[in-house]
């Protein structure tokens, strides 16, 4: 196992080279991915879906978040301190605003929701061939998917996957990560 400052040297390094992503290859190298995602039957069949927001130059989640709605129930965080999530159902993509990270959320007034979802799309830094996930280092997630009995499906570049990563006992494995050149299927 890895220490924690390998950890931040991993997350510096994943963030640095994000940024120097194009705009262009985030949209495509995004729409390559999560058309991959809607092929897969976990997509199709999940009918209820926690979702993440991208924000920056992550996977990019909007226009499939955005034409999801109405076809699935798809419920997406909101951010509060000491790293707690409540989850909402998005009803229209125009209620959303950003939150206390920069992160589009449902306005303070939507009533929280029991998450029950059959599939949870998961942000990540970095993740392995085994399913561990580096995350950006406040738990959010974490605390999340320990309680979560769908499925856990990863969105990420190519590049961001590693043959190992630092990780934790806490640490929640994925049940799939999805990429632009593959479908990786954890056992």
């Amino acid at each position: 196992m890895l220490s924690a400052p390998d950890k931040n040297r991993l997350r510096a390094e994943v963030r640095a080279r994000r940024r120097e992503m194009s705009a262009r290859e985030v949209a495509t190298t995004s729409a390559d991915i999560c058309a991959r995602l809607q092929q897969l039957d976990l997509w199709k069949q999940a009918g209820t879906v926690c979702a993440y927001l991208s924000l920056g130059n992550e996977v990019a989640t909007h226009d499939l978040v955005s034409s999801a709605i109405g076809e699935k129930t798809i419920l997406v965080p909101r951010s509060h301190e000491g790293g707690v999530m409540t989850w909402h159902k998005l009803h229209e993509w125009e209620a959303l605003a950003p939150g206390m990270y920069g992160i589009l959320e449902p306005p303070p007034e939507s009533p929280p929701v029991e998450p029950r979802p059959h599939l949870v799309l998961v942000p990540g830094l970095a993740f392995d061939r085994q399913g561990h996930r580096l995350g950006h280092g406040g738990g959010y997630y974490d605390r999340f998917l320990a309680q979560v009995v769908g499925a856990k499906l990863a969105l990420a570049y190519d590049w961001q996957i590693y043959e190992k990563i630092p990780r934790e006992g806490h640490d929640v494995r994925m049940d799939a990560i999805v990429t632009e050149q593959e479908v990786i299927s954890i056992d």
